[in-house]
């Protein structure tokens, strides 16, 4: 019997039922798509060595055989680039070429659409975001993340420069590709110094015209929710929006990783190597008002995941009597 009760219990969250999964699920031309197959739930041997995805394009042309990586437990992952020409994936898996995992004979297919102005859709902590826009004219993209503050240094890509201090900085565009296109690729936004929750970009072009989506500026919101191959981590006695008490318990509980941390507002306050732990945050040296607090796990793939939540300080309320009061004026009796 596969072992999908196992799975059930250790992913609380995600029930990867289905042998084959992909991420992003709407995956676009000029972007890149990570094709999971899980031999648990499919056909294929649990402790098979070796794995090949047996693929094609566009109805079974230009079919190709290539190796999996696995990333333990029976689940393996191939990362595909998409190219321009590409409307459909088509794929199954094998191990030796002779046993095949084919959807039951109906094969697996995932649709490309056409590329947008950045992929993937929906990017995560561990995703590598291209950005492109056709123009007549090259420039910079002007940006900053977590609503327009600049992105720390791990985070720049080369040629980057100072845009507003603190708030963005300037990077120049690449291109422009054989169809007008200037694109930039910027990520993983995998470090624990700076989660970041959205990117936000304008373009500022050479002859000195901006490009801002009609004064709204441009936003890219993350995704948090892991993949197979991610950790996962969650802070679960801490909900969105709590009041910190002056000495808060903090328990973390992490599935897959090798290293965690807890931060504050990017002050770090806990590291841990255990897959759950619990802390006493003291409080004593945060200003009044609001917070972040976040927790950070990296697997041993060197897959990162974040839990963050928006925590406040409140100040004391005391309760006194009225002090005497002295009438004066024309209504003193």
């Amino acid at each position: 019997m596969k072992r999908l009760t196992q799975w059930i219990a250790i992913l609380p969250i995600f029930i990867w039922a289905q042998p084959a999964t992909w991420v992003p699920e709407f995956p676009t031309n000029n972007s890149s798509v990570i094709i999971y197959y899980d031999a648990v739930s499919g056909t294929l041997p649990d402790n098979a060595t070796i794995m090949h995805i047996h693929m094609g394009i566009n109805g079974w042309t230009n079919v190709t055989d290539e190796l999996m990586t696995s990333e333990g437990g029976g689940l393996w992952s191939f990362e595909y680039a998409i190219g321009p020409e590409i409307t459909q994936i088509d794929f199954v898996f094998t191990t030796d070429f002779n046993s095949w995992d084919n959807n039951g004979s109906q094969d697996w297919h995932i649709s490309v659409s056409e590329a947008g102005l950045y992929t993937p859709l929906n990017p995560g902590p561990n995703d590598t975001i291209r950005i492109q826009i056709a123009n007549n004219v090259g420039g910079n993209i002007w940006w900053g993340v977590n609503s327009w503050t600049a992105p720390i240094a791990a985070y720049q890509p080369t040629g980057s420069i100072d845009g507003d201090p603190g708030l963005s900085i300037e990077t120049p565009l690449n291109g422009p590709d054989t169809s007008g296109y200037y694109s930039i690729a910027v990520g993983p936004f995998n470090q624990p110094g700076q989660p970041v929750s959205e990117m936000n970009f304008v373009f500022h072009w050479s002859d000195g015209t901006w490009e801002n989506n009609n004064n709204q500026d441009y936003k890219i919101t993350m995704n948090f929710e892991p993949t197979p191959a991610d950790p996962t981590v969650s802070m679960t006695n801490i909900t969105e929006g709590q009041s910190l008490d002056a000495m808060q318990n903090v328990s973390v509980s992490t599935l897959n990783a090798t290293y965690s941390e807890v931060r504050i507002d990017g002050l770090l306050r806990m590291v841990s190597s255990a897959a759950d732990f619990s802390f006493t945050l003291n409080t004593s040296d945060l200003s009044y008002g609001k917070h972040t607090l976040y927790a950070f796990s990296r697997a041993a793939n060197n897959r990162v995941m974040f839990d963050m939540k928006t925590v406040w300080k409140i100040p004391p309320i005391e309760f006194a009597a009225l002090p005497p009061m002295d009438y004066v004026g024309v209504h003193d009796r």
